[in-house]
């Protein structure tokens, strides 16, 4: 495919174009743009005034020595660890089963407990108590 010589002309002085506009562009933009004032040298002096007396005001920071320091090593048993987990599985309360959950009721109901008691210490519903206390008449 040929291009004319008039058509890439047209590109070139089409690229021109937008590179003056550019720099055009840039110029005038540096001409009204808000330049900022200079720094006078008493701001700068003050400033390092007040930050000197504020470095003479903060106390210095005192480094504490952690004498308390334990190194971990994974690949060996920890016996503190075996310790808490039998002390976990200790405490864990054991399931009870239906059938002596009624057999404690029933003592309980036969030492002469009250039924709100008995429901505060065993899980125990209304129907059942009921029931227990019909069978011990």
């Amino acid at each position: 495919m040929d291009f004319s010589q008039e058509f890439l002309m047209d590109m070139a002085i089409n690229g021109a174009g937008f590179l003056t506009a550019a720099l055009i562009g840039m110029v005038f933009y540096a001409l009204f743009s808000k330049k900022k004032a200079p720094i006078q040298q008493e701001v700068i002096e003050g400033a390092h005034t007040k930050l000197s007396e504020a470095k003479q005001t903060i106390p210095p920071v005192q480094k504490q020595n952690v004498s308390n320091v334990k190194f971990i090593q994974l690949g060996s048993s920890d016996h503190e660890i075996e310790q808490v987990s039998h002390a976990k599985k200790e405490s864990v309360p054991q399931k009870i089963s239906r059938k002596e959950v009624i057999q404690l009721a029933r003592k309980m109901l036969d030492a002469g407990s009250t039924t709100e008691n008995i429901k505060r210490i065993l899980p125990v519903s209304d129907a059942e108590l009921a029931l227990l206390s019909l069978n011990n008449k």
